[in-house]
């Protein structure tokens, strides 16, 4: 008689176990993997659409001016969209600050690096307490603490938007002067339209960084359109030549904000809580870069071997 040879039971249990095990560990950091190359590569797409139809409206300023001053804060955001966005990009939807979750935008967000959340921004100073600031009594009449608005596109993401309708291409100096001599410049003033994306509506994780993230507009014509997630704060001071380098060092897609990426991330504060001063890329001459301070939305000239912080992000 031939002798077959075949696993035991107990083998074959043990066998299932371990692959189990090895499932159970592997599938959800693939599935991660996955949902972050989704997550990025939406964005990408959102970006792209939104930048282009920024770039072919006439003017990014105006909008919804009329009345007092109570009415302009209260329907300036609305105005801009329906009168001047949905002329460029198909929306589907629209909602005002009392009606958030019509247009599938959840009431919560999760901040950067997870853990705590905040109830969704509906004024301009909901995303940072120091916009509206005004410590030089001429930019008062370029700032205002406007009502947020909803609206979804046609591709199923929904957005809130947050409105300057008085942004200007100018520079406005600071009174008082840097370590070099030179006046520092309010850059929130040049800021038109910031917006809070969520990719895939309420149904989660609803997680800055992953489904939700900022954009940000700066000039009324030929904008700047941004979108810079921050991701690390080294806990130390660097030359402007440096930060770079800081950065690729911590992960090699991450790098040092440029003056426009600064302001943004000074705008969207409360979705990161990254209180510090950071140097940017932007630079003046081969001597002197901008560094952005952490207070009140103003860039600063300075030497580049001047050490500041930085803040690092991913593009």
């Amino acid at each position: 008689m031939k002798k077959f040879k075949a696993f035991t039971m107990a083998e074959i249990l043990i066998s299932m176990t371990i692959i189990g095990i090895v499932a159970a560990i592997t599938i959800p950091a693939l599935q991660g993997n996955v949902s972050e190359k989704t997550w990025y590569a939406q964005r990408k797409a959102l970006y792209s659409r939104l930048s282009q139809a920024l770039a072919i409206m006439p003017s990014l300023n105006g909008y919804g001016t009329d009345g007092t001053a109570a009415e302009v804060a209260q329907n300036t955001a609305q105005a801009f969209i329906v009168d001047g966005l949905s002329k460029v990009i198909q929306i589907i939807n629209v909602c005002d600050k009392d009606h958030f979750a019509d247009c599938n935008f959840p009431s919560q967000i999760t901040i950067l690096g997870g853990g705590s959340s905040i109830a969704t921004p509906k004024k301009m100073s909901n995303l940072n307490t120091t916009i509206m600031y005004v410590g030089n009594p001429e930019i008062a009449h370029y700032m205002i603490d406007s009502d947020a608005v909803a609206f979804e596109t046609v591709n199923g993401e929904s957005l809130l938007a947050f409105y300057n309708p008085y942004c200007i291409l100018g520079d406005i100096s600071l009174d008082g002067q840097s370590s070099v001599g030179q006046q520092g410049i309010y850059h929130k003033i040049h800021v038109c339209a910031n917006f809070i994306f969520d990719l895939n509506g309420v149904k989660g994780p609803n997680a800055i960084g992953k489904d939700i993230g900022f954009i940000t507009a700066l000039y009324p014509t030929d904008p700047n359109v941004v979108m810079a997630i921050p991701m690390a704060q080294p806990n130390k001071t660097y030359k402007q030549t440096e930060v770079v380098k800081a950065c690729r060092d911590i992960n090699e897609e991450y790098t040092a904000p440029n003056a426009d990426e600064a302001v943004s991330l000074y705008y969207n504060n409360a979705m990161h809580k990254a209180k510090r001063s950071t140097w940017t890329t932007t630079m003046i001459d081969e001597t002197h870069g901008y560094w952005m301070g952490e207070s009140y939305g103003i860039i600063y000239p300075d030497l580049k071997t001047k050490k500041v912080e930085v803040t690092c992000i991913k593009r």
